[in-house]
């Protein structure tokens, strides 16, 4: 399966820096949940970006986002990485942002260590009142018509 990916186009984020992120977002965490308010405030605390935050909670399942909106986006933070994982929750996290300033219809994002969709790199799920499925290799270029398909 591996031997048919395409080229990787990433570097991994060094899995020591989320590592590092586990303690202080569990210090902030409700019994393991948080909202993405904690975890801004965490990664602004670190002084990383929130991506970040949200892909060490995706690598330690003890930790989960707690759901605020009826549409949620899961980005796999394991293997993806090499092909831009990183990129997509930055660009997920930024347009939900533009959406909540616009009073529009915002969505939640979590990362997940591995969404077992590994021969179409960036895996993306999604689920909702739309219903669910996987998204396999998820870039911005898509987002729009996702986000407003699922969230209009």
């Amino acid at each position: 399966m591996f031997d048919q990916l395409p080229a990787p186009t990433h570097r991994p984020v060094d899995s020591s820096q989320l590592m590092s992120l586990i303690g202080p977002l569990d210090a902030a965490s409700d019994g393991g949940q948080l909202t993405a308010a904690q975890i801004e405030a965490v990664a602004a605390e670190v002084g990383v970006d929130s991506a970040l935050a949200y892909m060490a909670m995706g690598m330690y399942p003890m930790l989960q986002v707690k759901r605020e909106h009826p549409t949620c986006f899961t980005v796999c933070s394991g293997r993806c990485q090499f092909w831009g994982s990183h990129d997509l929750i930055v660009e997920l996290l930024r347009r939900k942002a533009e959406r909540l300033g616009a009073g529009k219809g915002a969505f939640d994002v979590m990362a997940q260590g591995c969404l077992d969709q590994c021969n179409s790199p960036v895996a993306m799920r999604f689920n909702g009142p739309a219903g669910q499925g996987v998204l396999p290799g998820a870039n911005s270029e898509l987002l729009d018509a996702v986000i407003a398909e699922l969230c209009d």
